[in-house]
């Protein structure tokens, strides 16, 4: 099937895009959003039924063996995959990009032209250390954002539903990935990426929130005899960590793959016959969940999140109790919560969001 070169990206398309993060510009978030010195506690959200949005589901790729980082030759194709990122995909997309693009350097040159297939977190920041690093970039995938699976992330900087793998190897270069990735998003926090600290307040499971994350990333988590919420009268724990917001950084990502001369274009894979087809001999795969389908790799299973989306407030902080997780973005606040293994439908389950909601509700004294 012939391939449509989507040319307004570079400007017209991206005008739109940006539409979707009006709030990328004006003072820091972290300023704009920080509660007055003499407020003791934290705002509490209004999740009240005029407050609700939409219902949607995100499909994560697990990989039982851990995040896929090899190289294998098709034909006279030289392919790194990269993927197998679980729920952490935006989280350690920058580490394992890194990881991706050393080993393809060990056999094909810079500059050499390089076809990323996928437009999500993982392929956006592939692309990037490949142009960091002098080659020439062309991303295919089937969809771009606003309409990649990492667009409907939450997304919290935390490497959780993801495995480390089953061997050494494979776990020393988990935690390569980990402090690459947690460098990589520190160097841009502001309003350009959308990356900001937050605190993260815990109910009771802070310990396997950061058990993957080294002590020297992200410390552990400090006990509280009360979190700070004037109605909720419960003991909690706080850690420090970051918050990245999909609308705003993936178009910045897709800005600077463009301004570093890569080209962007419409393309679905359905066999491996379709990568031996194109024109590049060096590729990275970072089809995410499709990447199973494609490449033969049955480890790959679907994961599915349920996902409710909630008019946006001024909440400066992250937080997980046993009713889900709350993570307020600047255009929602998103309520999560389930971890559907094998479900690759991503229609939204009615029933289960209205739980994420009510468990919410509860937490909160039914606000």
């Amino acid at each position: 099937m012939a391939a449509a070169m989507l040319a307004p990206l570079d400007r017209r398309t991206l005008l739109t895009y940006a539409a979707l993060a009006p709030f990328a510009r004006g003072r820091r978030a972290g300023e704009e959003w920080r509660p007055a010195r003499d407020e003791p506690d934290l705002t509490e959200p209004d999740l009240t039924e005029a407050r609700i949005l939409r219902n949607i589901a995100g499909l994560r790729p697990h990989r039982q063996a851990g995040i896929r980082v090899e190289a294998e030759r098709l034909g006279d194709k030289f392919v790194v995959h990269n993927y197998g990122h679980g729920g952490a995909g935006v989280t350690l997309s920058w580490g394992s990009a890194e990881e991706a693009v050393t080993l393809l350097a060990a056999t094909v040159a810079a500059p050499a032209d390089v076809a990323v297939l996928g437009a999500g977190a993982v392929g956006l920041a592939s692309a990037r250390v490949l142009q960091e690093r002098g080659y020439r970039v062309r991303v295919l995938a089937e969809d771009f954002p606003p309409n990649t699976t990492s667009d409907v992330a939450g997304a919290e900087w935390l490497p959780i539903g993801v495995s480390r793998g089953d061997d050494d190897d494979a776990r020393q270069r988990f935690e390569r990935i980990v402090r690459t990735s947690w460098q990589r998003f520190r160097a841009l926090l502001g309003d350009e990426y959308g990356v900001y600290e937050r605190p993260h307040f815990e109910v009771g499971n802070s310990e396997r929130l950061l058990a993957d994350v080294p002590g020297d990333v992200i410390p552990a988590a400090r006990a509280l005899p009360k979190l700070p919420f004037a109605r909720i009268k419960r003991r909690g724990e706080r850690f420090d960590t970051l918050l990245v917001e999909p609308p705003i950084y993936l178009t910045q990502m897709m800005r600077q793959v463009l301004r570093g001369g890569g080209k962007l274009q419409a393309r679905t894979f359905a066999s491996a016959s379709d990568v031996t087809s194109l024109a590049e001999s060096a590729i990275v795969n970072c089809l995410g969940l499709g990447a199973g389908r494609v490449f033969g790799d049955d480890s790959v299973r679907a994961v599915r999140g349920q996902l409710v989306h909630a008019f946006p407030q001024q909440l400066p902080y992250l937080l997980s109790h046993e009713g889900g997780t709350l993570l307020p973005r600047r255009d929602c606040i998103v309520l999560g919560g389930t971890y559907e293994m094998g479900i690759d439908d991503p229609t939204p389950d009615a029933r289960m969001c209205a739980e994420i909601v009510a468990g919410h509700r509860r937490f909160f004294g039914g606000i």
